[in-house]
């Protein structure tokens, strides 16, 4: 089923069910219960890669699929009856094929990056998993983690529960193993440019800083390899010194410094872009918006646009922090989503990096082949089919080959949180 499809492609939600297999499973087309679930979910029930919703109905899936004969169809008479369902009709699903299905009895379900759910399915979820798990004696396991200690957010659940990876010892002292891949990759990077002897104690004291997130000490070297050509000594030990203390922010505020004038508000906009998507853009789909966002009234041919070629050059422009991973821009490290690029309120950021994502999907609408794309998604091209479903399901189904299938979907999630910058 698309929605699966699209489900499947979370990489901030990990699913382990004891007993049930999730590798190379097939999904029939006949299968209608997603299909009953989307067709009357509620409209404000948005799924993508970031929401427990999706994780519930991908079990929900799962778990049909692997055991039908035990589906409890009493129960949900009343679901066929009513116009739209809620959020807690979906958990009621969920937690009513936990009970009868053998195979679900001992269930372990990991959930990563749970910080970056939405805060109000954070908190119906938890209440509900607790308040559950109070009046069973079912072996239900529920591994959470956050990017922060904070990121829980919840009283009830006990202190003795907890395990913050950063008090491990592992994490409080350097790694010998990385500590010798650093010091190789310095020398490497002497050897490569002389230029960096002179600053070669600096550059160890950052990477000292990076025992618990070697990504980014990684991330540096790679950087100072490619970068700074020309410089003078002076100028680079000035550079490293301002990736000290190393962090997130420190390393995006140096790297962007330093890109090159003619694509520079191109970049900062991908940035700024790839945090607030409301899902992973497709490469094709970024430069799509991009070319959109910065062309102004001028009329352009999406086809012609040199997608790969600008894609390319975008990833070389950061040198490291995106990247391309199963057909998802993203970040190359989770911190990079906390980094808050200028220097304002955080919230007027927001509103303000989503009143441009909103203004590049309408203004998507208006181009000549960008209509021909839409009108390949009407509904009414598929009815009477299999895939005679709405708008949603069928824009999953695409490839995400242009900005048509984001577009149509969230420009009003961003318009919604543009609040007083909603573009006219």
């Amino acid at each position: 089923m698309t929605l699966c499809r699209q489900v499947r492609r979370v990489n901030s939600l990990i699913v382990k069910v004891k007993t049930l297999s999730f590798k190379n499973l097939v999904w029939p087309a006949n299968l209608k219960l997603i299909d009953t679930i989307v067709n009357q979910c509620d409209d404000n029930i948005i799924l993508n890669s970031l929401r427990l919703l999706s994780m519930l109905t991908y079990l929900v899936n799962v778990i049909f699929w692997r055991e039908f004969e035990a589906f409890p169809y009493e129960e949900f008479l009343f679901l066929s009856e009513t116009c739209s369902w809620t959020v807690e009709d979906l958990y009621h699903m969920y937690s009513q094929f936990r009970k009868v299905a053998p195979g679900t009895r001992d269930l372990t379900v990991f959930i990563s990056c749970f910080d970056q759910c939405p805060p109000e399915e954070r908190k119906w979820f938890m209440d509900r998993i607790l308040s559950e798990q109070s009046k069973s004696i079912a072996t239900y396991h529920l591994i959470i983690t956050t990017s922060t200690r904070e990121g829980l957010d919840l009283d009830e659940t006990p202190r003795g529960k907890h395990i913050n990876l950063m008090e491990c010892p592992l994490f409080n002292e350097p790694n010998g193993k990385l500590k010798k891949e650093f010091e190789a990759e310095l020398d490497n990077l002497v050897a490569m440019r002389p230029i960096y002897e002179e600053s070669r104690s600096q550059i160890q004291d950052l990477l000292q800083g990076c025992h618990n997130t070697p990504h980014l000490g990684h991330l540096v070297l790679a950087w100072l390899g490619s970068s700074l050509r020309g410089s003078s000594k002076q100028g680079i030990a000035a550079t490293v010194k301002s990736l000290l203390p190393i962090s997130a922010k420190a390393i995006v505020d140096v790297f962007m410094s330093s890109i090159e004038p003619s694509i520079k508000i191109k970049a900062e906009t991908t940035f700024d872009w790839i945090k607030h998507a409301a899902e992973p853009l497709s490469p094709e789909a970024l430069i799509d918006a991009l070319a959109v966002h910065m062309t102004d009234d001028k009329e352009i041919v999406l086809e012609d646009l040199g997608k790969e070629a600008e894609m390319a050059e975008l990833i070389r422009a950061f040198g490291g922090i995106i990247t391309v991973e199963n057909g998802d821009v993203k970040f190359s490290h989770p911190t990079f989503y906390q980094v808050i690029r200028l220097d304002q309120d955080a919230e007027e950021s927001t509103a303000r990096i989503n009143s441009s994502m909103a203004a590049a999907c309408l203004r998507y609408f208006q181009f000549e082949n960008a209509q021909k794309t839409l009108t390949e998604l009407c509904s009414a091209n598929f009815e009477g089919s299999l895939l005679e479903t709405p708008l949603d399901i069928v824009v999953t189904s695409h490839q995400r080959t242009t900005f048509a299938e984001y577009a149509v979907r969230f420009w009003p999630r961003h318009y919604k949180v543009s609040e007083q910058f909603r573009p006219k």
